[in-house]
């Protein structure tokens, strides 16, 4: 017996087989995964369902990590080099992670966790070492 899930899917995958191919959708295929297209997203929007593939385009809008990180990364420089001298990493990370007490003023800590989204660790376990 089929569970009321399985049963929607069967029903809307033979309804959407059986109308003719020039009335199907014409939405674009999805890379290296055209038979899912094909059979699966176009039974769903056929379904009146909204394209599953628009999620991916939402989600792939919102989740840019590499230009974030450089955005965070640019923001907090700008709030520790205040005066625009510029700083060589080496004498940055000297300054973000002395043997001794570490600064705690707001530039200082949003450097380093600029920093540490950056490279994707916390520079402190490898600091100390």
């Amino acid at each position: 017996m089929l569970t009321p899930l399985q049963a929607a899917t069967e029903y809307t995958l033979r309804g959407w087989s059986v109308i003719p191919i020039p009335h199907r959708s014409k939405n674009p295929g999805y890379g290296s995964f055209e038979g899912w297209s094909r059979l699966v997203r176009e039974a769903i929007v056929w379904a009146g369902q909204p394209d599953p593939c628009l999620t991916r385009d939402k989600l792939a809008e919102r989740s840019d990590t590499t230009a974030d990180v450089l955005g965070q990364l640019l923001v907090a420089w700008a709030e520790y080099d205040i005066a625009q001298e510029g700083f060589v990493v080496g004498e940055l990370l000297t300054r973000l992670y002395p043997r001794s007490l570490w600064p705690s003023d707001t530039p200082s800590v949003e450097m380093r966790a600029a920093l540490e989204n950056l490279v994707g660790c916390l520079l402190a376990e490898s600091m100390r070492d």
